[in-house]
């Protein structure tokens, strides 16, 4: 594997020096092709290079005429586009079609370019194992070359459970943040026999939620379990106590925006909980988050527990480029002793998942 690995990582440079000579940002009048969340992110993230975003392109008739941190949203015909010299992608996934003749690269693409030296350290010095290497080098080869079949070759399908460490514990303190409909409490209890001593689940969706407490309702009949072992909380978790506002136009958990601790009347208002709040006592062994990109502020509200406990994770990594380099790095500043690995399952950019334990 040692010589597929250098060769994919000098691939990755070549690919990435002969990017970063084709677009040079630097003076250019730029556009984001797409208004939502990871338009948000991207903005922020190009801000602190005080690159020129003129206007974000969409299709939504519901975005145009809106501003996000004063920059317009406009349809992707508008006359603005003559002022445009490069257009950035937000749209992860799947290739836009973009109809104007102008140069463009994807927001990932331009952050891989970016932190390749980061992402360079995290590969050589925090991953412990090789298929974790070659996790990452074919991760990033998809993004800057936009072909998704290398993530079929690292594809692992046994999501959260198929490092040993994992799996076949029966005195786990589980907490699932982000339960989306109890499938993962479900193949929690089939990777551990049905044996553990707590878990505790936090779901904002209601129709999620709701979802969650018929599949437990189920697993407990079919366990035999005592209904008392598995709480289900109907909250989301962040950094801090507030209330958000949740999108409740898709058939999941889309996006999260914090509204500033108001109490909001709207029918999508939640509640916004910490780990540190609601766990404060408890011996938590094993944390899995899948949030929606919320995952570093949710740390950030679990450091406390996380110092204290040390539990092995399972934290979804892939709904920002940069949130692999910036939660592995934080994470090891929390607890130095973590050894750290990821896995991807599935065919498309998503459910990639970083997992840190501690060495017996």
């Amino acid at each position: 594997m040692q010589c597929e690995l250098q060769k994919d990582w000098q691939t990755i440079l070549n690919k990435t020096q002969f990017l970063k000579s084709e677009f040079d940002l630097t003076s250019k009048n730029i556009a984001l092709l797409g208004a939502g969340r990871y338009g948000k992110v991207a903005l922020e993230q190009l801000k602190k290079k005080n690159y020129n975003i003129i206007c974000f392109l969409d299709n939504s008739p519901e975005k145009q005429g809106n501003e996000i941190a004063g920059i317009p949203v406009v349809s992707p015909n508008s006359d603005i586009l003559d002022s445009v010299d490069l257009i950035i992608t937000t749209i992860r996934g799947i290739n836009p079609e973009i109809t104007v003749d102008l140069p463009s690269i994807s927001f990932d693409q331009w952050y891989v370019i970016q932190n390749i030296d980061n992402f360079k350290y995290v590969r050589n010095n925090l991953l412990c194992d090789d298929l974790s290497k070659q996790t990452l080098d074919k991760i990033l080869l998809a993004v800057l070359t936009n072909d998704k079949r290398y993530y079929s070759e690292v594809t692992d399908f046994n999501q959260y459970f198929s490092l040993p460490n994992f799996r076949n514990n029966y005195n786990e303190f589980f907490i699932d943040i982000g339960a989306f409909v109890g499938d993962s409490i479900e193949k929690f209890m089939w990777a551990n026999d049905g044996l553990f001593k707590k878990i505790i689940a936090f779901e904002p969706g209601k129709r999620q939620y709701d979802a969650s407490q018929k599949r437990i309702k189920r697993l407990c009949e079919e366990w035999a379990l005592d209904p008392e072992s598995i709480s289900l909380i109907n909250a989301g978790i962040g950094g801090k106590e507030s209330f958000a506002e949740m999108d409740l136009t898709q058939s999941h958990l889309t996006s999260i925006n914090l509204i500033n601790n108001e109490i909001t009347n709207k029918p999508s208002s939640i509640k916004i909980t910490t780990i540190d709040k609601q766990l404060k006592n408890i011996p938590v062994t094993f944390i899995k988050a899948d949030i929606e990109g919320m995952e570093m502020v949710m740390l950030m509200g679990a450091e406390q527990t996380i110092v204290k406990n040390k539990p092995k994770l399972a934290i979804c990594v892939y709904h920002n480029i940069n949130d692999l380099v910036e939660i592995s790095e934080f994470l090891k500043s929390l607890v130095p002793e973590y050894k750290m690995a990821i896995r991807h399952h599935s065919y498309l950019h998503s459910e990639t998942v970083l997992y840190c334990w501690i060495e017996d």
